[in-house]
Protein backbone atom coordinates (compact mmCIF):
# COMPACT_ATOMS: atom_id res chain seq x y z
CA UNK A 1 0.00 0.00 0.00
CA UNK A 2 2.83 2.41 0.93
CA UNK A 3 4.58 1.60 -2.31
CA UNK A 4 1.46 2.43 -4.30
CA UNK A 5 1.08 5.79 -2.52
CA UNK A 6 4.72 6.65 -3.22
CA UNK A 7 4.34 5.69 -6.86
CA UNK A 8 1.20 7.82 -7.16
CA UNK A 9 3.07 10.83 -5.70
CA UNK A 10 5.91 10.28 -8.16
CA UNK A 11 3.36 9.97 -10.95
CA UNK A 12 1.72 13.25 -9.98
CA UNK A 13 5.11 14.95 -9.88
CA UNK A 14 5.96 13.68 -13.35
CA UNK A 15 2.63 14.91 -14.74
CA UNK A 16 3.22 18.36 -13.18
CA UNK A 17 6.68 18.44 -14.74
CA UNK A 18 5.19 17.56 -18.12
CA UNK A 19 2.65 20.38 -17.84
CA UNK A 20 5.39 22.87 -16.93
CA UNK A 21 7.48 21.79 -19.89
CA UNK A 22 4.49 22.17 -22.22
CA UNK A 23 3.76 25.69 -20.94
CA UNK A 24 7.38 26.75 -21.41
CA UNK A 25 7.47 25.10 -24.84
CA UNK A 26 4.34 26.92 -26.00
CA UNK A 27 5.69 30.28 -24.80
CA UNK A 28 9.00 29.72 -26.54
CA UNK A 29 7.36 28.46 -29.73
CA UNK A 30 5.36 31.69 -29.89
CA UNK A 31 8.51 33.73 -29.39
CA UNK A 32 10.49 31.56 -31.79
CA UNK A 33 8.65 32.50 -34.95
CA UNK A 34 7.62 36.12 -34.85
CA UNK A 35 7.02 38.11 -37.99
CA UNK A 36 7.87 41.75 -37.29
CA UNK A 37 6.53 44.85 -38.99
CA UNK A 38 9.42 44.68 -41.44
CA UNK A 39 8.62 41.07 -42.29
CA UNK A 40 11.72 39.65 -40.64
CA UNK A 41 11.84 36.47 -38.62
CA UNK A 42 13.00 36.22 -35.02
CA UNK A 43 14.26 32.67 -34.65
CA UNK A 44 15.19 31.10 -31.33
CA UNK A 45 17.72 28.36 -30.83
CA UNK A 46 16.44 25.15 -32.43
CA UNK A 47 18.66 23.06 -30.20
CA UNK A 48 16.53 23.93 -27.19
CA UNK A 49 13.40 22.53 -28.88
CA UNK A 50 15.16 19.33 -29.80
CA UNK A 51 16.24 19.13 -26.19
CA UNK A 52 12.66 19.52 -24.98
CA UNK A 53 11.49 16.90 -27.44
CA UNK A 54 14.07 14.39 -26.20
CA UNK A 55 13.00 15.10 -22.60
CA UNK A 56 9.37 14.42 -23.49
CA UNK A 57 10.29 11.13 -25.11
CA UNK A 58 12.15 10.15 -21.96
CA UNK A 59 9.15 11.11 -19.82
CA UNK A 60 6.86 9.02 -21.98
CA UNK A 61 9.11 5.98 -21.65
CA UNK A 62 9.35 6.49 -17.89
CA UNK A 63 5.57 6.78 -17.51
CA UNK A 64 5.11 3.62 -19.58
CA UNK A 65 7.63 1.75 -17.42
CA UNK A 66 5.86 2.85 -14.23
CA UNK A 67 2.48 1.88 -15.62
CA UNK A 68 3.66 -1.57 -16.62
CA UNK A 69 5.18 -2.12 -13.14
CA UNK A 70 1.88 -1.76 -11.33
CA UNK A 71 -1.80 -2.07 -12.15
CA UNK A 72 -2.74 0.68 -9.65
CA UNK A 73 -2.28 3.44 -12.24
CA UNK A 74 -4.83 4.36 -14.79
CA UNK A 75 -4.07 4.36 -18.53
CA UNK A 76 -5.17 8.01 -19.04
CA UNK A 77 -1.92 9.11 -17.37
CA UNK A 78 0.16 7.44 -20.05
CA UNK A 79 -2.18 8.59 -22.80
CA UNK A 80 -1.93 12.15 -21.47
CA UNK A 81 1.86 12.05 -21.76
CA UNK A 82 1.63 10.70 -25.31
CA UNK A 83 -0.76 13.49 -26.29
CA UNK A 84 1.62 16.08 -24.87
CA UNK A 85 4.50 14.50 -26.73
CA UNK A 86 2.55 14.68 -29.99
CA UNK A 87 1.70 18.34 -29.29
CA UNK A 88 5.35 19.19 -28.78
CA UNK A 89 6.24 17.47 -32.04
CA UNK A 90 3.60 19.47 -33.90
CA UNK A 91 4.86 22.74 -32.39
CA UNK A 92 8.38 21.93 -33.49
CA UNK A 93 7.15 21.00 -36.98
CA UNK A 94 5.20 24.27 -37.30
CA UNK A 95 8.27 26.23 -36.28
CA UNK A 96 10.50 24.52 -38.86
CA UNK A 97 7.91 24.96 -41.62
CA UNK A 98 7.48 28.64 -40.79
CA UNK A 99 11.21 29.24 -40.94
CA UNK A 100 11.54 27.33 -44.22
CA UNK A 101 8.60 29.21 -45.71
CA UNK A 102 10.05 32.59 -44.81
CA UNK A 103 13.46 31.57 -46.19
CA UNK A 104 11.95 30.44 -49.50
CA UNK A 105 9.89 33.62 -49.86
CA UNK A 106 12.91 35.79 -49.08
CA UNK A 107 15.12 33.85 -51.47
CA UNK A 108 12.53 34.21 -54.23
CA UNK A 109 12.51 37.97 -53.73
CA UNK A 110 16.30 37.97 -53.81
CA UNK A 111 16.62 39.49 -50.36
CA UNK A 112 16.77 37.96 -46.92
CA UNK A 113 16.27 40.45 -44.12
CA UNK A 114 17.23 39.99 -40.54
CA UNK A 115 15.78 41.80 -37.53
CA UNK A 116 17.74 44.67 -36.07
CA UNK A 117 15.22 45.46 -33.36
CA UNK A 118 16.04 43.73 -30.06
CA UNK A 119 13.28 41.71 -28.40
CA UNK A 120 12.83 42.36 -24.72
CA UNK A 121 12.42 39.34 -22.51
CA UNK A 122 11.70 38.88 -18.85
CA UNK A 123 14.33 38.02 -16.25
CA UNK A 124 13.62 34.30 -16.48
CA UNK A 125 14.21 34.20 -20.24
CA UNK A 126 17.36 36.29 -19.93
CA UNK A 127 18.72 34.11 -17.16
CA UNK A 128 17.93 30.97 -19.14
CA UNK A 129 19.62 32.45 -22.20
CA UNK A 130 22.73 33.13 -20.19
CA UNK A 131 22.66 29.70 -18.55
CA UNK A 132 22.26 27.74 -21.77
CA UNK A 133 24.82 29.91 -23.57
CA UNK A 134 22.80 30.36 -26.71
CA UNK A 135 25.10 33.13 -27.83
CA UNK A 136 27.36 32.25 -30.74
CA UNK A 137 29.37 35.14 -32.13
CA UNK A 138 32.41 35.10 -34.35
CA UNK A 139 34.23 38.22 -35.37
CA UNK A 140 37.18 37.86 -37.68
CA UNK A 141 39.16 41.07 -37.95
CA UNK A 142 41.55 40.72 -40.84
CA UNK A 143 44.50 43.04 -41.39
CA UNK A 144 44.93 42.48 -45.10
CA UNK A 145 42.06 43.79 -47.16
CA UNK A 146 40.43 45.32 -44.13
CA UNK A 147 37.40 43.08 -44.22
CA UNK A 148 35.60 42.29 -41.04
CA UNK A 149 33.76 38.98 -41.15
CA UNK A 150 30.83 38.76 -38.77
CA UNK A 151 28.75 35.64 -38.43
CA UNK A 152 26.00 35.65 -35.83
CA UNK A 153 23.98 32.46 -35.49
CA UNK A 154 21.01 32.39 -33.13
CA UNK A 155 22.49 35.20 -31.14
CA UNK A 156 21.13 35.54 -27.61
CA UNK A 157 23.15 38.06 -25.68
CA UNK A 158 22.38 38.66 -22.04
CA UNK A 159 23.19 42.11 -20.73
CA UNK A 160 23.38 42.45 -16.98
CA UNK A 161 23.29 45.78 -15.16
CA UNK A 162 24.15 45.93 -11.50
CA UNK A 163 23.93 48.60 -8.89
CA UNK A 164 25.75 48.01 -5.61
CA UNK A 165 25.97 44.35 -6.47
CA UNK A 166 22.28 43.94 -7.20
CA UNK A 167 20.77 42.70 -10.46
CA UNK A 168 18.57 45.42 -11.90
CA UNK A 169 17.66 44.14 -15.36
CA UNK A 170 18.25 41.79 -18.27
CA UNK A 171 17.71 42.06 -21.97
CA UNK A 172 18.00 39.48 -24.70
CA UNK A 173 18.94 40.45 -28.24
CA UNK A 174 17.79 37.75 -30.65
CA UNK A 175 19.13 38.11 -34.13
CA UNK A 176 19.93 35.68 -36.91
CA UNK A 177 22.74 36.55 -39.20
CA UNK A 178 24.64 39.53 -40.42
CA UNK A 179 25.89 39.75 -43.97
CA UNK A 180 29.16 37.88 -43.94
CA UNK A 181 31.64 40.34 -45.37
CA UNK A 182 30.55 43.56 -46.99
CA UNK A 183 32.81 45.44 -49.40
CA UNK A 184 34.44 47.52 -46.70
CA UNK A 185 37.70 48.96 -48.04
CA UNK A 186 38.03 51.58 -45.34
CA UNK A 187 41.67 52.60 -44.83
CA UNK A 188 42.87 50.97 -48.05
CA UNK A 189 44.35 52.60 -51.11
CA UNK A 190 43.19 51.39 -54.53
CA UNK A 191 45.03 52.12 -57.78
CA UNK A 192 42.94 51.96 -60.97
CA UNK A 193 44.39 52.30 -64.46
CA UNK A 194 42.14 53.44 -67.28
CA UNK A 195 39.94 55.12 -64.68
CA UNK A 196 38.90 57.96 -66.98
CA UNK A 197 36.08 56.06 -68.68
CA UNK A 198 34.14 52.82 -69.05
CA UNK A 199 34.76 49.93 -66.69
CA UNK A 200 37.66 51.72 -65.01
CA UNK A 201 35.52 54.75 -64.16
CA UNK A 202 32.69 52.71 -62.65
CA UNK A 203 35.22 50.65 -60.69
CA UNK A 204 36.60 53.86 -59.18
CA UNK A 205 33.11 55.01 -58.22
CA UNK A 206 32.24 51.72 -56.53
CA UNK A 207 35.55 51.51 -54.65
CA UNK A 208 34.99 55.05 -53.37
CA UNK A 209 31.44 54.08 -52.41
CA UNK A 210 32.84 51.23 -50.32
CA UNK A 211 35.36 53.35 -48.44
CA UNK A 212 38.64 53.05 -50.37
CA UNK A 213 40.97 55.94 -51.10
CA UNK A 214 41.11 55.73 -54.89
CA UNK A 215 43.99 56.76 -57.12
CA UNK A 216 42.35 57.38 -60.50
CA UNK A 217 44.86 57.17 -63.36
CA UNK A 218 44.40 57.58 -67.06
CA UNK A 219 46.49 58.59 -70.04
CA UNK A 220 44.18 61.63 -70.12
CA UNK A 221 44.46 63.68 -66.93
CA UNK A 222 41.24 65.52 -67.79
CA UNK A 223 39.31 62.24 -67.99
CA UNK A 224 40.78 61.13 -64.65
CA UNK A 225 39.70 64.42 -63.05
CA UNK A 226 36.19 64.01 -64.44
CA UNK A 227 35.95 60.65 -62.71
CA UNK A 228 37.31 62.22 -59.53
CA UNK A 229 34.59 64.90 -59.63
CA UNK A 230 31.90 62.18 -59.78
CA UNK A 231 33.14 60.41 -56.65
CA UNK A 232 31.82 61.00 -53.11
CA UNK A 233 34.24 63.25 -51.19
CA UNK A 234 36.67 63.91 -54.07
CA UNK A 235 39.16 65.33 -51.58
CA UNK A 236 39.69 61.81 -50.22
CA UNK A 237 40.94 60.57 -53.59
CA UNK A 238 43.60 61.39 -56.17
CA UNK A 239 43.61 61.81 -59.97
CA UNK A 240 46.89 61.39 -61.86
CA UNK A 241 48.02 61.08 -65.46
CA UNK A 242 49.82 57.82 -66.29
CA UNK A 243 50.97 56.09 -69.44
CA UNK A 244 51.03 52.40 -68.46
CA UNK A 245 53.65 51.64 -71.11
CA UNK A 246 56.22 53.87 -69.41
CA UNK A 247 57.84 52.46 -66.30
CA UNK A 248 58.82 55.93 -65.04
CA UNK A 249 55.17 57.03 -65.10
CA UNK A 250 54.12 53.93 -63.19
CA UNK A 251 56.73 54.36 -60.49
CA UNK A 252 55.92 58.05 -60.19
CA UNK A 253 52.22 57.36 -59.62
CA UNK A 254 52.91 54.77 -56.91
CA UNK A 255 55.32 57.16 -55.18
CA UNK A 256 52.74 59.97 -55.34
CA UNK A 257 50.12 57.64 -53.86
CA UNK A 258 52.40 56.80 -50.95
CA UNK A 259 53.13 60.48 -50.33
CA UNK A 260 49.43 61.37 -50.36
CA UNK A 261 48.04 58.52 -48.26
CA UNK A 262 51.08 57.50 -46.24
CA UNK A 263 51.12 53.93 -47.55
CA UNK A 264 51.29 52.12 -50.88
CA UNK A 265 48.17 50.90 -52.69
CA UNK A 266 47.03 47.42 -51.62
CA UNK A 267 44.35 47.09 -54.32
CA UNK A 268 45.05 47.24 -58.05
CA UNK A 269 42.75 47.19 -61.07
CA UNK A 270 44.37 47.07 -64.51
CA UNK A 271 41.63 48.46 -66.72
CA UNK A 272 43.67 50.47 -69.22
CA UNK A 273 43.38 49.06 -72.74
CA UNK A 274 42.46 49.69 -76.35
CA UNK A 275 40.34 47.59 -78.68
CA UNK A 276 39.50 48.77 -82.17
CA UNK A 277 38.60 46.71 -85.22
CA UNK A 278 41.83 45.86 -87.01
CA UNK A 279 41.76 43.03 -89.57
CA UNK A 280 44.78 40.82 -89.16
CA UNK A 281 46.18 41.23 -92.68
CA UNK A 282 45.93 45.01 -92.41
CA UNK A 283 47.67 45.24 -89.02
CA UNK A 284 50.95 47.15 -89.21
CA UNK A 285 53.95 46.62 -86.97
CA UNK A 286 53.17 49.90 -85.22
CA UNK A 287 49.57 48.70 -84.60
CA UNK A 288 50.79 45.39 -83.19
CA UNK A 289 53.29 47.18 -80.93
CA UNK A 290 50.63 49.62 -79.69
CA UNK A 291 48.11 46.91 -78.78
CA UNK A 292 50.74 44.74 -77.14
CA UNK A 293 52.29 47.63 -75.19
CA UNK A 294 49.05 48.99 -73.73
CA UNK A 295 47.01 45.82 -73.21
CA UNK A 296 49.70 43.38 -72.12
CA UNK A 297 52.99 45.14 -71.36
CA UNK A 298 51.19 47.90 -69.42
CA UNK A 299 49.34 45.36 -67.28
CA UNK A 300 52.60 43.58 -66.49
CA UNK A 301 54.55 46.77 -65.70
CA UNK A 302 51.93 48.20 -63.35
CA UNK A 303 51.40 44.88 -61.56
CA UNK A 304 55.12 44.37 -61.07
CA UNK A 305 55.70 47.85 -59.63
CA UNK A 306 52.59 47.53 -57.43
CA UNK A 307 53.65 44.18 -55.93
CA UNK A 308 57.28 45.20 -55.44
CA UNK A 309 56.23 48.28 -53.48
CA UNK A 310 53.65 46.39 -51.46
CA UNK A 311 56.10 43.67 -50.44
CA UNK A 312 58.95 46.06 -49.66
CA UNK A 313 60.38 44.93 -46.32
CA UNK A 314 57.68 42.26 -45.88
CA UNK A 315 58.01 39.19 -48.09
CA UNK A 316 56.90 36.78 -45.37
CA UNK A 317 54.21 34.22 -46.29
CA UNK A 318 50.68 35.16 -45.31
CA UNK A 319 47.29 36.02 -46.73
CA UNK A 320 45.50 39.31 -47.15
CA UNK A 321 48.30 41.70 -48.12
CA UNK A 322 46.74 42.81 -51.39
CA UNK A 323 44.62 41.97 -54.41
CA UNK A 324 44.96 42.51 -58.17
CA UNK A 325 42.19 42.31 -60.78
CA UNK A 326 43.08 42.46 -64.48
CA UNK A 327 40.49 43.27 -67.13
CA UNK A 328 40.89 40.73 -69.92
CA UNK A 329 38.16 39.83 -72.42
CA UNK A 330 36.03 36.97 -73.65
CA UNK A 331 37.89 37.47 -76.93
CA UNK A 332 41.03 36.29 -75.16
CA UNK A 333 39.30 32.99 -74.41
CA UNK A 334 37.35 32.35 -77.60
CA UNK A 335 39.17 34.46 -80.21
CA UNK A 336 37.45 37.13 -82.27
CA UNK A 337 37.54 37.53 -86.05
CA UNK A 338 38.44 41.05 -87.08
CA UNK A 339 40.22 41.72 -83.78
CA UNK A 340 42.99 39.15 -83.85
CA UNK A 341 45.67 41.35 -82.36
CA UNK A 342 43.37 42.57 -79.58
CA UNK A 343 42.23 39.03 -78.76
CA UNK A 344 45.83 37.84 -78.64
CA UNK A 345 46.85 40.51 -76.13
CA UNK A 346 43.86 39.69 -73.93
CA UNK A 347 44.75 35.98 -74.06
CA UNK A 348 48.14 37.10 -72.81
CA UNK A 349 46.48 38.95 -69.92
CA UNK A 350 44.63 35.75 -68.95
CA UNK A 351 47.84 33.70 -69.00
CA UNK A 352 49.70 36.43 -67.10
CA UNK A 353 46.98 36.59 -64.44
CA UNK A 354 47.07 32.85 -63.80
CA UNK A 355 50.88 32.67 -63.76
CA UNK A 356 51.26 35.69 -61.52
CA UNK A 357 48.53 34.37 -59.21
CA UNK A 358 50.38 31.08 -58.75
CA UNK A 359 53.59 32.91 -57.95
CA UNK A 360 52.18 35.57 -55.62
CA UNK A 361 49.54 33.65 -53.64
CA UNK A 362 51.99 32.47 -50.95
CA UNK A 363 53.25 36.04 -50.60
CA UNK A 364 49.74 37.18 -49.63
CA UNK A 365 48.63 38.77 -52.90
CA UNK A 366 45.68 37.37 -54.83
CA UNK A 367 45.53 37.89 -58.60
CA UNK A 368 42.37 37.30 -60.63
CA UNK A 369 40.90 38.58 -63.86
CA UNK A 370 37.56 39.42 -65.40
CA UNK A 371 36.45 38.47 -68.92
CA UNK A 372 33.82 40.93 -70.18
CA UNK A 373 32.02 40.38 -73.45
CA UNK A 374 30.75 43.38 -75.44
CA UNK A 375 30.16 46.19 -72.93
CA UNK A 376 28.52 49.54 -73.58
CA UNK A 377 31.64 51.71 -73.16
CA UNK A 378 33.50 54.22 -75.34
CA UNK A 379 35.59 51.30 -76.61
CA UNK A 380 32.50 49.73 -78.21
CA UNK A 381 31.60 52.85 -80.20
CA UNK A 382 33.90 51.76 -83.02
CA UNK A 383 31.76 48.68 -83.67
CA UNK A 384 29.18 49.01 -86.42
CA UNK A 385 25.45 48.99 -85.74
CA UNK A 386 25.15 45.77 -87.72
CA UNK A 387 27.65 44.00 -85.45
CA UNK A 388 25.78 45.33 -82.41
CA UNK A 389 22.53 43.82 -83.65
CA UNK A 390 24.26 40.55 -84.51
CA UNK A 391 25.79 40.35 -81.04
CA UNK A 392 22.49 41.08 -79.27
CA UNK A 393 20.71 38.46 -81.37
CA UNK A 394 23.15 35.78 -80.19
CA UNK A 395 23.36 36.95 -76.58
CA UNK A 396 20.94 35.08 -74.24
CA UNK A 397 20.02 38.39 -72.56
CA UNK A 398 19.68 40.14 -75.90
CA UNK A 399 21.72 43.21 -74.95
CA UNK A 400 25.16 44.67 -74.35
CA UNK A 401 26.60 44.60 -70.87
CA UNK A 402 26.84 47.68 -68.66
CA UNK A 403 30.17 48.87 -67.25
CA UNK A 404 28.76 48.99 -63.73
CA UNK A 405 27.87 45.29 -63.99
CA UNK A 406 31.51 44.47 -64.67
CA UNK A 407 32.70 46.87 -61.96
CA UNK A 408 30.65 45.04 -59.31
CA UNK A 409 32.47 41.80 -60.17
CA UNK A 410 35.82 43.59 -60.01
CA UNK A 411 35.04 44.98 -56.57
CA UNK A 412 33.96 41.52 -55.40
CA UNK A 413 37.29 40.03 -56.50
CA UNK A 414 39.15 42.74 -54.59
CA UNK A 415 37.19 42.11 -51.40
CA UNK A 416 37.67 39.51 -48.68
CA UNK A 417 34.48 37.83 -49.87
CA UNK A 418 36.62 36.29 -52.62
CA UNK A 419 39.45 35.36 -50.26
CA UNK A 420 39.68 31.80 -51.63
CA UNK A 421 39.74 32.86 -55.28
CA UNK A 422 43.18 32.86 -56.88
CA UNK A 423 43.88 32.82 -60.63
CA UNK A 424 40.16 32.87 -61.41
CA UNK A 425 38.88 34.29 -64.69
CA UNK A 426 35.25 35.32 -64.23
CA UNK A 427 33.12 35.75 -67.34
CA UNK A 428 30.78 38.75 -67.37
CA UNK A 429 29.20 38.09 -70.71
CA UNK A 430 25.45 37.75 -70.40
CA UNK A 431 25.90 34.13 -71.49
CA UNK A 432 27.79 34.85 -74.72
CA UNK A 433 29.92 31.87 -75.81
CA UNK A 434 28.75 29.67 -72.95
Amino acid sequence: MVVVVILRVVMAGVVVAVVVVVVVEVEMAIAAVEVTEEGSLHICNLHSYIRYYVIMNQLQLELGRIYRSTEQFKPPSVAFAKYLNALLFLLHLVEVLAVDYKYMVSSYKGNITFPKRPIKADKHDAAEAGEWQWRHYEKDKRSGNGEENQVVLAKHETTEHTSKGRLVGHSVDRRLGKRMASNDFGGQVALVTGGGSGIGRFTCLKLARDGANVVVTDVSLEAARQTLSMMPKPEDHLALQMDVTRQSDVQGVIAASQDRFGKPPSLLVNSAGIGLLAPFLDATEACIDKYTSINLKGTILVTQAFIKTLLEGDDRPGEGKGAVVNIASMAGKTGLAGMTIYASTKAGVIAFSKSCAAEMARKGIRVNCVLPALIDTPMSTGITEEKHRSYCAKNPLGRLGKPEEVAEVVVFLLSRRSSYMVGACLEVSGGTDM
